[in-house]
């Protein structure tokens, strides 16, 4: 994007301006994705400081407290360690744009070349987060030996989120201890968006039901009302459309996490 900024004001008596005030725009449009928002609610942000690979380490043991044996001794634990290896990439595409063709567009087409920028920085984050999540099923991380897959196609509704949330809250570790992990988000495709959102705000759902070959409509009160903050992406879509998750706060256990070089999501333009 930055490239676009230079090609366009390297004749301007005033590059650091404009160029500043393309980078505002494309920063604007960025954020303005709604999916990016999403994904920094759901995923654990990490911060390298370089491009090599990187090994997550999560700790794992008993670390409750055991009683004390004959003559006060303390009984020893064993710690040990998953891990997991990451690393971050760089992405960049540039547009060259000659002074020639700025002067002749008498239209201001060009205007939009920051903007589509911006926002094709913030889907391309989209197209590889989630490109991760569709391929955990894949890979083995959503796996019955998990304990955190379920096959039977649950649909969004009372039945479909205690099978869901009870499936989570009873998970275990290692050493076969319950780690109390608490869903936060709903996690699932633009197809199913309508059902979570109901699932969020409605106080009581609508079943038809047969009674003497007459339809009838009753009402069944939404237990889980206001519990699990629905999360839709467009990019889910692409699978199975009857997929969906259940993810823990990323503070508390996070699922997937996205990195960024020193922590930065968004970088201020060159000038030369």
């Amino acid at each position: 994007a930055q490239e676009w900024a230079r090609a366009a004001f390297s004749t301007n008596v005033t590059p650091t301006l404009l160029g500043n005030t393309a980078n505002k725009v494309m920063l604007s449009s960025f954020r303005s994705v709604n999916d990016v928002a999403n994904i920094r609610r759901i995923a654990k942000k990490l911060s390298p400081n370089d491009f090599k690979t990187h090994t997550g380490i999560r700790i794992t043991g008993d670390f409750r407290p055991l009683e004390l044996g004959e003559g006060g001794k303390i009984k020893d634990t064993k710690m040990g360690e998953e891990t997991n290896t990451w690393s971050v990439d760089t992405y960049a595409v540039r547009l060259g744009l000659t002074r020639q063709m700025i002067v002749n567009d008498d239209l201001d087409a060009f205007v939009e070349i920051p903007r589509k920028f911006g926002r094709g920085a913030a889907l391309k984050i989209s197209d590889v987060f989630w490109a991760v999540v569709n391929g955990a099923e894949g890979t083995g991380f959503f796996a019955s030996g998990n304990s955190n897959l379920d096959s039977s196609g649950a649909a969004v509704d009372n039945a479909g989120f205690k099978l869901a949330v009870n499936k989570l809250r009873v998970m275990k570790d290692a050493n076969s201890n319950a780690i109390d992990v608490t869903p936060k988000f709903w996690v699932g495709p633009v197809a199913l968006e309508g059902d979570a959102d109901r699932m969020y705000q409605s106080h009581n759902l609508l079943a038809t039901v047969l009674a003497s070959a007459t339809s009838k409509l009753e009402g069944e009160v939404n237990i889980y009302r206001g519990r699990y903050q629905p999360v839709s992406s467009p990019w889910l879509d692409a699978t199975d459309t009857g997929d969906w998750y259940m993810f823990a706060d990323p503070a508390d256990v996070a699922a997937f996490g996205i990195a960024y070089l020193n922590g930065v999501e968004t970088r201020p333009p060159r000038t030369e």
